[in-house]
C-alpha cells in the first residue's frame, strides 16, 4: 500500500514533537508569573547561555506560556477564536492560569489522498507536527517574537498556508516555521490555522438568518484572527498598525479574498499573493451544491441539525458524493464582488488601496521530480528522464518552432542560456493578469519570479510550487540536502528574497540600497527575477510564454511533467 503525505508527514515529526514537549515543560521552572504587560522576567545568565526558558505574555482571552530559545519567543497553537460547525467564529472561552502553547494546535479536518496524485512535498518537506485533527480546537495560531515590549512597534507578517481551500494547514511544512526569520530578522510572524473544506465553506443560509454566512466560515476565521492580531499583538512586541499578509498558493487566494472583504478592511496594510489565484462561487451555485449533498444523504428533517450530528468523514464523503467544491462564496453581502473577477480579470474594488505583490515560482506545478520519484524511478538524474537527450524532447514538443523558442527564452532569461531542461519545465500558466488588473487600481504594486535553480537531483529548477517559502522565511538551513553543493548561492538567495519580505513588511517597499525593485507599471511590466543574480526586466518573458502556449505540443495532459496535481 502506497505511503501518503500525511504518513511522511507524522513519521518524520512525532518523535521529534513528544521530546521537545517535555523540555519545554522543564523550562517553565525558569519564569515567573508576569505583571502589568505579562512579559516574563527571565533568568538573564540563563538566557545568555543559550538555555530555553519557558515565558509568558498576555492576551485578551488569558496568559500563554510559551518558550524562548536563542532569543526568540515561541507561542504555539495559542486559540484565537472558538465556533460551532457552520457557525461565525466567536471570541474563545477565557482562562486565568497560563496556558501552555509549547506545540502545534489542532488543524482542521482534512481528507488528503495523493496516493493517486503524488505530492513533491512527500519528499521535499516534513512537519514537526503530528497533525492532530480537532474540529472543535483548530481556530489556533502561532507566534515568533523576539520581544514583549508593548512599546517596540515591530512589523507583523501574517502567514496563510496552502492547501487550497481544503487542506493544509499553519503546521503542516518546516517551511512554516518563523524561528529564522524573526531571530535574523527582528519582525513578528505569526501563522493561522482555520476551518477548510465543508466544515469553513458549506452554504447553509437557506436554513435562516443563523447561517446566513456559513458559506464564508473559513474565511470569517481569517478574518477573526487578524483581529486577533489588531487586540494582542503589542504584547508579543508588534505594530497592529503595521500588518502585512502573505499567502502562499491557497494561501494566496485566500489573501485576495481578504482584500475583497469589508470586514477584514483595516485589519493589515499590505498583502503578498505567492502563487495565488481565486475564482469564488456565487451563492446560487453554493446553494445548489447544500442541496445536492442535503439530497444525497436522504435528510428530511432539520438539515442543519443532521449535518452537525455526522462525522467528518460521513459529511466529506457525502459532500464529494454530492458534487461539492469549497471556497469562498460572493453573497453581495459578506464578500460583495468577485475577488478577481473571472470574465473582466479585475479585482474587487473593496481593496483597492491596498498595495499588493505578486509572485509566482519558475516551474511551479510544472518540475520534474514527480516524474523522478513515481514515473520514472530508475532515474538517478533528470539527464535520464530523456536517455541524457533533452534536445530531442524539446523537439517533440515544440517541433519546427524549437529554434524560436529557444531564442525568446534566452531573451527573458539570459543566466539560463542553453538550460532547455528549464525551458522544457518553465511554469507555461505564468501571465501578468493578476498585476496589470492590480496596476488599474493603483501604483503600488510589485511582481515577482523565483527561478533559482536547485541543485538536487543533478539539476533542477525552481522548486515546485511553495518552493520559494523555505527561502523567503530563512528556513534553507532545514533543508541542507535541497541545496547541497550550491550552498552560497542558495544563502544569498534566501537572503535577498527575505530581506525584501522584511522591507515590505517594514515600510511597503521591497527594494533594499542592494537591489532596488520599482513597482509594476502598464507600460513597463517591471518584474523582479529573484536568481542567483537578481534584478528588474520589463515584461520579460511575454514573447516566450506567447511561443509555448501557442506552440507547445507536450507529450501528456497535466503539463510538462505529465502529472495531474490535487
Amino acid at each position: 500500500m502506497p505511503i501518503s503525505r500525511r504518513d511522511l508527514l507524522m513519521m518524520g515529526g512525532a518523535f521529534g514533537l513528544t521530546s521537545f514537549a517535555l523540555a519545554g515543560c522543564t523550562a517553565n521552572t525558569q519564569q515567573q508569573i508576569p505583571q502589568g504587560s505579562g512579559s516574563a522576567s527571565i533568568d538573564a545568565s540563563a538566557a545568555s547561555n543559550g538555555a530555553t526558558l519557558g515565558v509568558i505574555a498576555q492576551t485578551t482571552a488569558g496568559p500563554v506560556r510559551g518558550y524562548t530559545y536563542q532569543g526568540v519567543h515561541t507561542f504555539k497553537g495559542i486559540p484565537y477564536a472558538k465556533a460551532e460547525r457552520f457557525g461565525m467564529p466567536q471570541a474563545p472561552d477565557g482562562w486565568e492560569v497560563p496556558r501552555t502553547c509549547f506545540v502545534w494546535g489542532a488543524i482542521c479536518p482534512q481528507t488528503i489522498a495523493y496516493e493517486s496524485s503524488p505530492s513533491v512535498t512527500a519528499f521535499s518537506e516534513h512537519s514537526d507536527a503530528d497533525l492532530k485533527e480537532r474540529e472543535d480546537e483548530c481556530l489556533n495560531l502561532n507566534v515568533w517574537t523576539k520581544s514583549l515590549d508593548g512599546s517596540a512597534g515591530k512589523p507583523v507578517i501574517v502567514f496563510i498556508h496552502g492547501g487550497g481551500f481544503t487542506s493544509g494547514s499553519s503546521s503542516e511544512v518546516f517551511s512554516y516555521d518563523g524561528t529564522n526569520i524573526v531571530g535574523d530578522k527582528d519582525v513578528v510572524f505569526v501563522s493561522v490555522n482555520h476551518r477548510l473544506n465543508c466544515l469553513g465553506f458549506l452554504d447553509l443560509s437557506a436554513y435562516g438568518e443563523e447561517f446566513r454566512y456559513s458559506g464564508n466560515a473559513g474565511m470569517a476565521d481569517l478574518v477573526a484572527a487578524l483581529k486577533w492580531v489588531r487586540d494582542n499583538i503589542a504584547n508579543f512586541g508588534g505594530d497592529p498598525e503595521n500588518v502585512t499578509i502573505v499567502g502562499q498558493s491557497g494561501g494566496g487566494g485566500k489573501v485576495l479574498t481578504l482584500m475583497a472583504m469589508p470586514e477584514a478592511q483595516g485589519l493589515f496594510k499590505r498583502a503578498w499573493c505567492m502563487s495565488g489565484g481565486i475564482s469564488a462561487r456565487t451563492q446560487d451555485e453554493a446553494v445548489a451544491q447544500t442541496a445536492a449533498l442535503v439530497d444525497q444523504l436522504g435528510v428530511t428533517g432539520n438539515a442543519p441539525e443532521a449535518l452537525r450530528a455526522l462525522s467528518y468523514s460521513e459529511l466529506a464523503q457525502a459532500a464529494a458524493a454530492a458534487g461539492f467544491t469549497d471556497g469562498p462564496i460572493v453573497d453581495g453581502d459578506y464578500i460583495p464582488e468577485q475577488p478577481v473577477d473571472p470574465e473582466s480579470g479585475e479585482l474587487s474594488s473593496v481593496g483597492a488601496d491596498i498595495p499588493l505583490i505578486v509572485s509566482t515560482v519558475f516551474s511551479e506545478m510544472t518540475g520534474p521530480l514527480p516524474q523522478l520519484l513515481f514515473a520514472n524511478p530508475a532515474a538517478t538524474s533528470i539527464a535520464d528522464l530523456y536517455g541524457g537527450d533533452i534536445d530531442a524532447a524539446c523537439q517533440e514538443v515544440f517541433g519546427d518552432h524549437l529554434d524560436e523558442v529557444k531564442e525568446a527564452f534566452e531573451a527573458a532569461y539570459p543566466e539560463k542560456a542553453g538550460d532547455w531542461v528549464s525551458m522544457y519545465y518553465v511554469n507555461t500558466a505564468r501571465n501578468n493578469d493578476l498585476v496589470l488588473a492590480k496596476a488599474h487600481q493603483t501604483d503600488r504594486v510589485w511582481q515577482a519570479v523565483f527561478a533559482y535553480e536547485l541543485p538536487v537531483f543533478g539539476g533542477m529548477m525552481s522548486w515546485h510550487t511553495g518552493g520559494d517559502i523555505p527561502f523567503i522565511f530563512r528556513n534553507v538551513n532545514r533543508a541542507s540536502y535541497l541545496v547541497a553543493g550550491d550552498e552560497e548561492n542558495a544563502r544569498a538567495f534566501q537572503e535577498v528574497t527575505s530581506t525584501a519580505l522584511v522591507n515590505y513588511a517594514t515600510n511597503g517597499d521591497p527594494s533594499s540600497d542592494s537591489l532596488p525593485w520599482d513597482p509594476f507599471t502598464e507600460q513597463q511590466g517591471e518584474t523582479m527575477i529573484f536568481d542567483t543574480e537578481s534584478e528588474v526586466r520589463g515584461f520579460h518573458d511575454q514573447e516566450f510564454l506567447k511561443l509555448v502556449n501557442e506552440y507547445g505540443n507536450y507529450p501528456q495532459a497535466g503539463g510538462p511533467s505529465g502529472f495531474l496535481f490535487s
